[in-house]
């Protein structure tokens, strides 16, 4: 039985019956449920792996092609530019981003971590 809504609003809890007492506990529960503020138990997704690892992405291909993939959608009008554009031009960006990194990368050849290489000293040439 479920006690008056008014009850449970305007009672002082001093005079809550048990049962009372467990029928707000677990609707408090559920409510927490619904609104998800329930306490999980935390589990790694990722793990770093041991040893020598490699990652074998070439990634700035991944997002220059995918968003290519993203905007041909939207210009063939079967993605929605509203969502679908934003997710293109981020995708794009970043591309744009590891291209300058690598540009950046290879434009200070090192001898050492402090010092820069001479013209006929440089790796790769």
């Amino acid at each position: 039985m479920y006690p008056q809504e008014d009850q449970i609003y305007n009672s002082n809890m001093d005079d809550e019956t048990p049962e009372d007492a467990a029928w707000r506990a677990a609707e408090l529960e559920e409510m927490n449920e619904i609104g998800g503020v329930t306490k999980r138990e935390y589990r790694a997704m990722f793990h770093i792996p041991k040893g020598r690892w490699k990652v074998g992405s070439i990634w700035e291909q991944a997002y220059l092609e995918t968003s290519q993939y993203v905007l041909r959608g939207i210009l063939k009008r079967e993605l929605n530019s509203n969502i679908h554009g934003v997710v293109g031009v981020c995708l794009f960006r970043h591309y744009v981003e590891l291209e300058l990194k690598y540009i950046l990368l290879h434009t200070r050849w090192l001898r050492d971590k402090d010092t820069n290489a001479t013209r006929d000293k440089r790796r790769g040439r």
